[in-house]
């Protein structure tokens, strides 16, 4: 284990809890996002969901290259379930004689408690800013905007308008890193977990957390509760197409310097094909400059 492995056996149970006292509640339902926030990592620890660490190598390069050619280095993470993206950061910056000034921007505490907690166990100095992504309104300077699977969060015709947001955060010049899943082209506009895949997600996170031998401390009933809630609530707004993805960008004002189809392969040994579960598609992984 390195420094920058990301210690979910301890973080998991924290995240749980900070969920149930921090997530945020959604003022049209009353409902909070603790079935997203307090599950999140749990599933990650058995293997039923996908992060920014699945795509480590990409985020490790590109931030690597920016970073040791801008010694005082302004990085925006936009949008986090947990602390993932701030490890792939972290690890990326290793080493390197760079001063970096790092923000983490979520709508909800919780995930920036966790990235609090991560990043005080490497001593590394972060400002967390709990704000809408949309309308977050900070110095327009960063040098790089990262993010992960954060635009099939947002329904079709709020697109133009998160891709307007990453530029404007950005300095002349500077780098959006992000990667969206690559959907199906007859894929609906929201894809959500059928009630077949509801019921199979609940007793599958219940199987794979009796097979992990996980001692979370974590009534099991409690867990399987939170899955059968996150099947029902959790979907997506896919991504369609690679051109899709480049005309966003471009019409933005966003100048594409690469766009690679991620090379990792992940397992999903449940079979499910449904919102945030690994597998069923690949992800694209972008490079884009601010013009």
């Amino acid at each position: 284990m390195n420094n920058y492995d990301e210690p979910l056996e301890i973080s998991a149970p924290i995240a749980w809890e900070l969920a149930a006292r921090h997530c945020r509640h959604d003022p049209a339902t009353g409902v909070t996002c603790a079935w997203n926030h307090g599950l999140w990592q749990l599933l990650r620890r058995v293997g039923l969901a996908g992060t920014a660490a699945h795509r480590g190598d990409f985020y490790h390069h590109e931030i690597r290259s920016i970073a040791a050619r801008t010694p005082r280095l302004r990085l925006l993470i936009s949008g986090c379930s947990d602390y993932a993206m701030l490890a792939q950061v972290a690890r990326a910056l290793d080493g390197l004689a760079v001063t970096p000034d790092i923000v983490v921007l979520d709508i909800c505490a919780t995930p920036l408690h966790m990235n609090r907690w991560y990043a005080d166990r490497l001593a590394l100095p972060i400002k967390t800013v709990e704000k809408d992504f949309l309308n977050y309104t900070g110095p327009a300077d960063f040098d790089i905007v990262c993010t992960d699977s954060l635009l099939g969060r947002f329904p079709h015709e709020q697109w133009p308008q998160v891709a307007a947001r990453w530029r404007a955060l950005l300095r002349p010049n500077g780098y959006l890193l992000t990667a969206s899943r690559l959907r199906p082209a007859d894929s609906p506009a929201r894809i959500v977990f059928s009630e077949d895949q509801v019921h199979a997600f609940r007793e599958t996170v219940r199987l794979k957390m009796q097979q992990s031998g996980f001692a979370c401390g974590i009534d099991p009933d409690q867990i399987a509760a939170a899955a059968e809630q996150y099947g029902r609530l959790q979907c997506n707004h896919p991504l369609r197409s690679e051109q899709e993805l480049r005309t966003l960008l471009e019409q933005a004002g966003l100048a594409i310097e690469l766009i690679t189809p991620s090379t990792r392969k992940v397992d999903n040994a449940a079979g499910i094909r449904a919102p945030t579960v690994p597998g069923g598609g690949a992800f694209l992984q972008v490079v884009a400059k601010r013009q």
